[in-house]
């Protein structure tokens, strides 16, 4: 989600036919998995948070928010002087009607293309979390995380690592798994 500010280039002048800047917002994922249990040999063990990425991120965007609030408003103004340029020009060549349509087509054409570039935030995980737990004799382990349960069968090996996903709360979670020591 990013906001849209608008100036009101009218009040000012008719030379502009729209001037938007669209910033970036961080908007945090509410719909998650807080933890993991894992039943194995008759316990109940939960996971522990070794990372938040909502801090991670929000410190990255708090440093970069100048440099951000910078190159956006550079390329507002720098598209606002296209514009005119572009109007001055329709005008010499076409007259007034020439001016309203480049008025129209170089509105729609920065209306279209005034988009925060949010990729980052929505491509990372909400949160990190670990456990370490001694190999089961069974070597079964029950994964229960926000309404789903999945049993696991570790793969031989002495040491296994036992990877998770949950990408909410309802969502089947995703399960892949290794031996470190085989």
């Amino acid at each position: 989600m990013c906001p849209l500010w608008l100036f009101p280039t009218y009040a000012v002048t008719d030379k502009v036919s729209y001037v938007g800047a669209a910033f970036p917002k961080i908007k945090y994922q509410s719909d998650f998995t807080p933890s993991l249990t894992v039943i194995a040999d008759g316990r109940n063990i939960t996971s522990s948070i070794l990372s938040s990425m909502d801090s991670v991120i929000s410190l990255d965007f708090k440093n970069e928010w100048p440099s951000i609030l910078t190159k956006t408003l550079i390329s507002t103004a720098l598209k606002a002087t296209v514009d005119v340029a572009i109007q001055k020009e329709a005008k010499e060549q076409f007259g007034v009607w020439g001016q309203l349509a480049a008025k129209a087509i170089t509105a729609a054409g920065q209306a279209a293309i005034n988009i925060a570039d949010t990729r980052t935030w929505r491509s990372l995980p909400k949160e990190f979390h670990y456990m370490r737990l001694d190999t089961p004799a069974d070597r079964s382990l029950t994964l229960a995380a926000g309404t789903q349960t999945q049993t696991v069968k570790l793969v031989p090996g002495s040491i296994n690592v036992v990877y998770v996903i949950s990408t909410n709360s309802i969502a089947p979670i995703l399960v892949d798994q290794f031996a470190l020591k085989p």
